[in-house]
């Protein structure tokens, strides 16, 4: 059933791909992402035909080999049926806002789940720990740019705000916790530009309040929580969970274990699992071992693309600002997670609601016509 859900996302979002390209006059990140996708699409496709299935030794997991096709079809190409769907109107504010909230509730369910499989584990090994990662709190950041759907309701945005870090911190994952912290200064920063001085004094004492109640709560979770204290003592520490270790086993690999041929083109898909014993959890240094300095390049004019299309649709601010903050959420999870290739349901989940609000807001912020009628992208 996983398998057959993924071959259909990733067949209909290849479909509407077709289908922008021969009638939109697409804005810069989408035809990036169409370049990205096609080249990083026959290392997929050569693994699938050509390749073996390969051995995620850190969680005991055979990847197929048809596996990383799928992955980065679903997760790259899923905005585009939204940005379709969305300009030609099938999709609209109304129906966002409920599809929100749905997510909403899906996250706060599959938090909730994901916590009893782990204790039902744990009881079933006879484990002494009863505390643990909820790694499903990503799903949680994802959504968290469509507060921009509630742009004339400022209470219930901070309200939003204020659920998703506490469940990002409930889940006792670092990174969501530091990107949702940033898009929360990314979006207050934002809102005083647009509102009166008296709604600024009040935006600031709300945002203050939040703050010091983060701030209370982080404390409350120290003093009582065994692991939330063992978690932050590893981050002041400078504890990376092994990350600083796949770095160093991947960069090394790449200087003194590739072909120059490799150096270029990189040693294959999903071929970091030969260099060391997990994926990179580093997008950047994943890419660059498996589609080598070309793909490198291409990642990076990616996210030029993502940067320079976010910045032209400043005359929605509606759209800038969302578009920021998946922005901020995208790259950092670059960074420390995995973005462009998600190797796990939880991740897949959390990639579809971000595809979500990346495509309904490019489409915002970029309208389209049928080609040669014109866009947006010409106006703004």
């Amino acid at each position: 059933m996983y398998t057959a859900l993924l071959c259909v996302f990733s067949v209909t979002s290849v479909v509407c791909s077709l289908y922008a390209i021969l009638n939109y006059k697409l804005p810069v990140f989408v035809k990036f992402l169409f370049v990205f996708v096609f080249i990083l699409a026959i290392y997929g496709g050569y693994a699938a035909i050509l390749g073996d299935d390969l051995y995620w030794q850190s969680s005991a997991v055979v990847v197929k080999k048809y596996d990383y096709i799928l992955w980065l079809l679903t997760s790259l190409l899923s905005p585009v049926p939204i940005y379709v769907f969305t300009c030609k109107g099938m999709i609209q504010e109304k129906e966002m806002k409920l599809f929100f909230f749905v997510m909403l509730i899906s996250c706060i369910y599959a938090f909730y789940v994901f916590s009893q499989e782990k204790m039902l584990e744990v009881a079933m090994l006879d484990l002494e720990e009863d505390e643990f990662t909820v790694t499903c709190v990503y799903s949680f950041l994802s959504i968290l740019p469509c507060i921009m759907l509630f742009r004339n309701k400022l209470s219930l945005q901070f309200i939003i705000i204020c659920v998703v870090l506490t469940f990002c911190i409930l889940g006792v994952k670092r990174g969501p916790v530091l990107l949702c912290i940033l898009c929360t200064l990314f979006f207050v920063w934002n809102t005083l530009g647009q509102v009166s001085a008296k709604k600024k004094i009040i935006i600031l004492f709300v945002f203050l309040g939040i703050a010091y109640g983060v701030y209370e709560f982080i404390l409350y979770q120290i003093e009582t929580s065994r692991y939330f204290a063992l978690r932050v003592e590893q981050t002041l520490d400078g504890d990376t969970s092994d990350r600083d270790v796949y770095g160093m086993n991947i960069l090394d690999y790449f200087a003194h274990s590739t072909s120059t041929m490799e150096f270029l083109i990189g040693i294959g898909a999903n071929r970091t699992l030969v260099a060391n014993n997990s994926f990179a959890h580093n997008d950047w240094l994943g890419i660059l071992l498996e589609q080598g300095i070309v793909g490198f390049l291409l990642y990076l004019l990616y996210w030029c693309g993502f940067i320079t299309s976010w910045l032209k649709s400043k005359c929605t601010n509606e759209s800038f600002m969302a578009l920021g903050m998946l922005l901020i959420i995208g790259l950092g999870k670059s960074l420390f997670s995995m973005y462009y290739l998600p190797v796990t349901a939880e991740m897949i989940i959390s990639s579809g609601f971000f595809a979500v609000g990346l495509g309904y807001f490019l489409a915002k912020a970029y309208p389209q016509e049928i080609r040669d009628a014109g866009s947006l992208d010409e106006n703004c």
